[in-house]
C-alpha cells in the first residue's frame, strides 16, 4: 500500500486537477476516498488521503566495487579500491566490527543482508573507517548539513541528512551520514550538497587533539526507528536511488 498524507481542500480545487498534480487518474484519488461518491461534491476544508511524493534525491548509485567488510580488518586485509567520485579508498574498519574501538553499549545496526541485529557491549567500530589517498572527504550522497562541529572523541564531525530514504519493513526512515575525524569542516549546518561535494580534509582529530588518531575518516550511516538511532551498512543505500 502506498504511503499516504491527508490534503485539505482549498477554494478553487477540483479532484481532476488534484490528481493530475499528484500524477494519479481521478480513479486512483477516488479509491484512496472511498467516502467521497461524487467527485463533484467536494467542500473547502474537507480533507481527503493523497499518496505521498517520495522524494527523489538526484543522485546516482555509487556501485562500490567491493563489499564493505562486515568483520574485523586489520592491516593484512585492509579492502582497497578506486572510485570515480570517492578516489582512491582503503577501509580500515568495517562495518560494526568487534574490536580494537573505544567501548560502545549494546546496539543495533542493519547489516548487508537487511536484517537488525542487536550487539552486546563491545569495543566495536560504529559504521565503517576508511582513508582516502588525497585526503578529501567527499559526501557520499547528497542533503542537508544538520551538525558541524567538535564532538568528543569524534573529533571535527559533519552530519548530513540524506536525500533519499531507506525502507525497513515497508516503512520509510530519513537517513542520515556523519564523517568525523575531520582536519577541516568546508561546510555550514543548514548547507545543501550535492552527491560528490568536498565537506572538508581528512584528518585524526578529537575534542582534545588534532592528532588523537591517525588519518582516517569515520563514517556513519544511520536512521531512528522509535527515537533510537539504528546503523545502516551504506552500501544498501544504493537500493534506494
Amino acid at each position: 500500500m502506498p504511503h499516504t498524507i491527508k490534503y485539505a481542500i482549498k477554494p478553487g480545487d477540483t479532484l481532476f486537477a488534484i490528481a493530475t498534480t499528484n500524477n494519479i487518474s481521478l480513479d486512483e484519488l477516488l479509491a484512496l476516498n472511498p467516502q467521497t461518491s461524487n467527485p463533484s461534491k467536494i467542500a473547502v476544508g474537507q480533507e481527503i488521503i493523497l499518496p505521498e511524493s517520495q522524494p527523489t534525491s538526484g543522485d546516482s548509485p555509487l556501485n562500490i566495487p567491493i563489499t564493505l567488510a562486515e568483520y574485523q580488518l586489520n592491516p593484512a586485509n585492509y579492502q582497497v579500491f578506486t572510485h570515480p567520485l570517492l578516489k582512491q579508498i582503503t577501509v580500515t574498519g568495517g562495518f560494526m566490527e568487534p574490536h580494537g574501538h573505544s567501548q560502545k553499549r549494546v546496539m543495533r545496526a542493519i547489516f548487508a543482508d537487511k536484517q537488525i541485529k542487536t550487539l552486546p557491549p563491545s569495543r566495536r567500530n560504529i559504521g565503517i573507517d576508511y582513508v582516502v589517498a588525497g585526503r578529501e572527504a567527499i559526501a557520499w550522497y547528497g542533503g542537508m548539513v544538520t551538525q558541524q562541529g567538535v564532538e568528543r572523541g569524534y573529533g571535527r564531525r559533519v552530519h548530513i541528512k540524506l536525500n533519499l530514504r531507506y525502507e525497513h519493513s515497508g516503512k520509510p526512515y530519513e537517513v542520515f551520514q556523519a564523517y568525523a575525524h575531520l582536519e577541516e569542516c568546508w561546510v555550514k549546518v543548514g548547507e545543501t550538497v550535492a552527491q560528490g561535494t568536498q565537506i572538508g580534509v581528512m584528518g585524526g582529530s578529537s575534542h582534545a587533539s588534532d592528532r588523537a588518531y591517525p588519518l582516517h575518516i569515520d563514517l556513519s550511516t544511520y536512521i531512528f526507528i522509535a527515537g533510537e538511532s539504528v546503523q545502516v551498512n551504506p552500501q544498501l543505500l544504493d537500493g534506494c536511488i
